[in-house]
C-alpha cells in the first residue's frame, strides 16, 4: 500500500528506477491475484474492483476506490494520450479458456516509465474479474519459473 500511495500521493517522478519498483510492486500484486490465496482476497479490495462493475468502467461513488483505479486516473491525468493501453509490452492479457491455468499478467523484467504499466493498471481488476469464472487453477510450473527468473536475474553474470 505505502508504494503505491508512493506514486499516488508523493509525486514520485517517472524516473527508471522509481519504474522499477513500481513494476515489482505491480508483479506483486499480480501474483497475488493469480494464486488467489485466500488470506490475500480478503484485501483484494483495497486494489482492485473484480465486480460487474469493471465491465461497464463506469465511475462509482458507492464505496472506496481500489488503488488500481486512483493509479490509473492519476497516470491518466498525466498522460498526453488519452489511453495507457497502448503499449501493452509483454503481457499475457487473454483470460484463461474454461478449465485452463491462469498465469500472471506481467512478465517483463524491466520498464524505463510507470507509464509502460498502464495496460495492467487499466485491466487487472477485469482479468481477475473474468478469470474467476473459468474455473482456472494458478500455473505453478510457470509461476515458479518467472520467480525464479526474476530472482536469478543479474546474479548469472556476476560470477
Amino acid at each position: 500500500i505505502r508504494l503505491f500511495d508512493a506514486f499516488l500521493y508523493d509525486n514520485a517522478n517517472d524516473r527508471p528506477e522509481e519504474a522499477q519498483i513500481g513494476l515489482a510492486g505491480c508483479k506483486f500484486l499480480d501474483l497475488l491475484c493469480a494464486l488467489e490465496t485466500d488470506a490475500f482476497q480478503i484485501y483484494q479490495w483495497i486494489f482492485i474492483r473484480d465486480t460487474v462493475e469493471t465491465l461497464i468502467k463506469a465511475p462509482l461513488n458507492d464505496g472506496p476506490t481500489p488503488i488500481m483505479e486512483m493509479l490509473g486516473e492519476k497516470l491518466t491525468e498525466g498522460s498526453s494520450t488519452s489511453s495507457l493501453s497502448s503499449s501493452p509490452l509483454s503481457l499475457s492479457s487473454s483470460v484463461p479458456p474454461l478449465g485452463e491455468l491462469k498465469r500472471p499478467m506481467l512478465t517483463m523484467h524491466s520498464i524505463s516509465s510507470i507509464r509502460q504499466l498502464g495496460f495492467f493498471i487499466e485491466h487487472v481488476g477485469l482479468y481477475v474479474y473474468q478469470s474467476s469464472f473459468t474455473l482456472a487453477k494458478p500455473d505453478m510450473p510457470f509461476i515458479e519459473s518467472l520467480l525464479h527468473n526474476d530472482l536469478l536475474e543479474g546474479d548469472i553474470d556476476s560470477d
